[in-house]
């Protein structure tokens, strides 16, 4: 683990979810819903909502890749290089690896190129999580399409998903988090990567 890689600063997260995501995958046509299936294989886990806009999106994570739909838009997916997805399970809070020396230089955090809300949630995972996301976009390579979604309480989420994708690679954040009785969160989570063979996605927008 690449311990040189900064760490976000936590936000707040909300809770105001017009929609459970099983009853938002309900909105979805069925053929989407099938092409969704059937592009990211075997389930891993998913995620839908409405957009800023009251449309609906899902994201489909699985063992052969992970396929994204918003309304308006065709399914777009990222084919993993089969055998490529590996994994890594990530327990504990922020940030939970190791603090910095006192006598070290501050280092701003990688600009991965999304908004600040996403930057936000990040920041409340485990310092090992958000070097395993971060890590394949060090480099140069462009994020295409990233999204989170979790389902719960200040004090637990039974549901939680965090993913970036690009060209290249797939970085996966999957678990729940349980506040301790002495006020800290505590992520048990499952963190994937994967290659990226081919992929469909349009470009980001600006």
């Amino acid at each position: 683990m690449d311990a040189s890689v900064p760490l976000h600063q936590p936000g707040d997260m909300l809770f105001n979810a017009p929609m459970t995501r099983e009853e938002t995958w309900q909105t979805i046509p069925k053929r989407t819903r099938k092409k969704l299936k059937r592009r990211s294989g075997k389930p891993i886990d998913w995620i839908a909502n409405l957009g800023p806009d009251g449309l609906p999106w899902a994201v489909t994570f699985g063992k052969r890749g992970l396929a994204a739909y918003r309304t308006n838009f065709d399914v777009f997916s990222f084919d993993f290089t089969p055998g490529s997805l590996n994994r890594v399970p990530v327990d504990g809070g922020y940030p939970s690896d190791t603090e910095p020396p006192e006598d070290s230089m501050p280092v701003d955090p990688p600009d991965l190129g999304i908004n600040q809300e996403d930057y936000d949630i990040l920041g409340n995972l485990p310092a090992r999580a958000q070097r395993l996301l971060q890590l394949p976009f060090l480099d140069g390579q462009e994020v295409l399409s990233n999204c989170w979604l979790y389902k719960g309480t200040l004090e637990r989420l039974d549901e939680f998903m965090f993913y970036l994708a690009g060209p290249r690679e797939v970085t996966v954040a999957t678990g729940t988090m349980a506040v301790t009785p002495g006020g800290t969160a505590h992520w048990s989570l499952t963190c994937y990567h994967a290659t990226v063979t081919h992929t469909d996605a349009p470009p980001k927008r600006p």
